[in-house]
């Protein structure tokens, strides 16, 4: 985001009222290395553990029987097992995000943008610009592999402190647009993405809060479809049936005087399929600045 035009944007809220949250705004070499080596490996965490639900040991063994190269165009590639699970995908993640991009910046706020500390896994893709991402279908490097399996990810935070006791609200500003296609059908195609958002006290190898809302989810894809979604990144959200969703953002933190904290966002993309399967699916998002409402903290008994 321009300077200039952040720099008018903070000017123009400052009549309204001032908190004590500050940001960081060079963190040293080795400190900067620790945060994004911390978000990175919580992340592989969490997506290797997707990966191994989205496809067990039961989906392994059909996909080994299943012939490779068959010559009945008309027979079905799909066994009992994998049209159900692909049913169900469907059925839990009817998400079709379309809405209209748009920046809100309520008043008050305070306004953060880039530089950011940055980090990236798998085939994944940060733009010069410092706020942009692309993170794609999962590629293995290795030519003589017959399956392709794993994850990308790749985000954008900064670090924040504050010299009382307050209660923020953080709220990620921008969008996001994401898609897949399919050209054959592919019953054992995994995929799946979405966003995240994790803020971490600096002295705590566990965030103090952590959401990795599901965009969309693949288990199997019929020939020649597609799908695509795009919004605003705090709108971004999984279906949670009968209790309404959970945005990922704005999230409420309680933040103590004089610790450091760690506020990152990113996007993902978890697949498994075969070398030759003609599939692909990218997340992009662009953040150009980060709004911090803060107030009394809430304390509980």
């Amino acid at each position: 985001m321009n300077s200039e035009i952040r720099k008018r944007i903070e000017q123009n809220l400052g009549e309204g009222q001032h908190f004590s949250i500050e940001r960081i705004a060079s963190p040293g070499a080795k400190d900067s290395e620790h945060q994004t080596s911390r978000i990175s490996a919580y992340v592989a965490s969490e997506l290797k553990l997707q990966l191994s639900e989205m496809f067990d040991h039961l989906d392994a063994a059909e996909a080994e029987a299943q012939p490779r190269n068959r010559t009945d165009a008309n027979a079905s590639l799909w066994t009992p097992r994998q049209l159900e699970k692909h049913l169900i995908e469907q059925i839990s993640i009817g998400i079709n995000n379309r809405v209209n991009s748009g920046i809100t910046v309520s008043s008050g706020s305070r306004v953060f943008g880039p530089p950011y500390l940055s980090w990236h896994l798998g085939n994944a893709l940060l733009y010069p610009d410092g706020y942009e991402a692309y993170t794609m279908t999962y590629d293995n490097i290795d030519p003589k592999a017959t399956v392709l399996e794993g994850f990308s990810a790749a985000g954008y935070g900064f670090e924040v402190t504050t010299s009382s006791a307050v209660l923020t609200e953080i709220t990620p500003q921008g969008n996001y647009d994401w898609y897949w296609a399919a050209a054959r059908e592919l019953p054992f195609v995994r995929n799946r993405g979405g966003m995240g958002i994790a803020v971490f006290n600096n002295s705590q190898q566990q965030p103090v809060i952590l959401r990795q809302p599901i965009l969309w989810s693949i288990s199997g894809v019929k020939a020649n479809t597609g799908d695509g979604g795009n919004g605003r990144i705090v709108d971004a959200a999984t279906p949670a049936f009968g209790f309404g969703t959970i945005p990922l953002a704005p999230v409420l933190v309680n933040m103590i005087p004089d610790s450091k904290y760690t506020i990152w966002v990113w996007s993902w993309n978890i697949s498994r399929m075969e070398q030759e399967d003609p599939f692909s699916s990218q997340i992009h998002f662009s953040m150009p600045l980060v709004t911090i409402n803060a107030n009394r903290p809430v304390v509980t008994h």
